[in-house]
């Protein structure tokens, strides 16, 4: 391997092996409150914190050890009985990721909730991260609330997902 390439699988490497403790999600979510997000956020007994987002959207935040970070999820269509053109559309954007700005759809039973999760790194400590990351898979899962009930052009569901990304080193979402 590269100089660059070395460097790089020492970073994931260090990533990985990073100490993340339940405490420190909790300190994480607490300071949310800090960058203008709720009050009083913390871990329940099941490792998970439900958020309200803007549009009163519930976004749930579990803490899943060994993983440096958390996993958001929320539902994008609660009602069963989708159209299989449409769970067509959504395995097609699980496998390639690109519609799901790295997110992944899943149902936990037959005719069940759409749900849409993705992980994000926390190791960095940082509450306005983790509101920015937030934020950006709220817009994602509101644009797919949109595709799945109206039938909206798929072309603003990859805009979405294209800028949940984050462009900058320490990007905050991760497949």
């Amino acid at each position: 391997m590269t100089d660059e390439a070395d460097a790089a699988a020492d970073k994931v490497q260090e990533i990985l092996n990073s100490d993340l403790s339940r405490d420190d999600i909790d300190a994480v979510l607490a300071g949310l409150a800090t960058v203008g997000g709720p009050e009083g956020l913390s871990l329940n007994d099941a490792n998970q914190c439900d958020i309200l987002d803007e549009s009163g959207r519930s976004i749930i935040v579990m803490y899943r050890p060994p993983f440096p970070g958390v996993v958001l999820l929320s539902s994008v269509f609660e009602e069963g009985g989708l159209a299989p053109e449409m769970l067509c559309s959504l395995l097609q954007a699980n496998r390639i990721w690109g519609l799901t700005g790295g997110g992944t759809f899943s149902m936990t039973e037959p005719n069940g909730p759409v749900l849409l999760s993705t992980r994000v790194l926390t190791v960095d400590r940082d509450p306005a991260n983790l509101a920015r990351s937030i934020k950006e898979f709220s817009d994602l899962v509101e644009a797919w609330e949109t595709e799945i009930c109206f039938g909206h052009d798929a072309l603003e569901i990859e805009k979405a997902a294209r800028s949940s990304v984050p462009e900058a080193p320490g990007a905050q979402i991760i497949v």
